[in-house]
């Protein structure tokens, strides 16, 4: 993704492939945007019917079915103070309603904690986390080699 986002042949423009370059220099967008392309890897999957695991198939679900029930919840709370001074309540809905649904998500996850494949994942998240951190590192590394 990066290779293909930086890369001026793609872009078709020097200052545009220029920005993508400096958020994968900042470590917090880095970890934030291989969430993300993780999430969509895994929506992809469940779209296809290719994910394998009960588990994996129940969380996808939840979180689409979440983020389409809160898209909808936004939709209806930005109507409604569209044309009122209600700044203030739109952003209590919001965070309220957030809360709610990171709340739910949880508890429905919670639920997973028994099957053996959780308890596998629990086994190897750090070396798994430690992994990655690596990997981020290492090309960092790289990256500042290569532009001295």
């Amino acid at each position: 993704m990066k290779e293909i986002l930086t890369d001026f042949q793609f872009t078709k423009n020097r200052k545009i492939s220029d920005e993508f370059k400096r958020p994968f220099l900042n470590e917090d967008w880095y970890w934030e945007a291989l969430s993300i392309s993780g999430l969509k890897l895994l929506e992809d999957l469940y779209k296809h019917d290719a994910l394998q695991t009960n588990i994996a198939k129940a969380y996808m679900r939840q979180v689409i079915l979440s983020r389409d029930l809160l898209g909808k919840v936004g939709l209806i709370i930005g109507r409604s103070t569209k044309t009122h001074d209600a700044k203030d309540i739109k952003q209590q809905l919001e965070n309220v309603f957030e809360i709610t649904f990171k709340g739910q998500l949880k508890s429905a996850f919670d639920i997973f904690k028994n099957y053996e494949e959780y308890k596998i994942y629990m086994k190897f998240r750090q070396p798994i986390l430690s992994n990655l951190r690596t990997i981020y590192l290492e090309n960092q590394s790289a990256r500042l080699q290569n532009n001295e």
